[in-house]
């Protein structure tokens, strides 16, 4: 992930109920892994710190919550993001 922070993906190509094709990328790959086949996915770069929303994630939703820093080291809050597939 060189110039974006997060990703957030639709519509992924999975095979065996795992999401392919994103883990050389780099970063922590965010999805529901009880899911057979998750239609949704969110790639956060190396370096945040993360909290993953499971019991908010479904085949066509995926959320979690990203530590900011404000630019100064001062650590920021959690911000929350979620990717409704439609």
């Amino acid at each position: 992930m060189r110039n974006c922070d997060v990703a957030l993906i639709q519509e992924t190509w999975t095979y065996k109920g795992e999401i392919k094709l994103l883990k050389e990328v780099g970063g922590e790959l965010i999805y529901s892994r009880s899911i057979q086949h998750p239609r949704t996915c969110i790639l956060v770069k190396k370096g945040f710190r993360i909290l993953s929303l499971m019991h908010h994630c479904s085949r066509d939703l995926t959320a979690v919550k990203i530590k900011t820093s404000s630019g100064g080291g001062d650590e920021g809050d959690y911000s929350w993001i979620g990717l409704p597939s439609i």
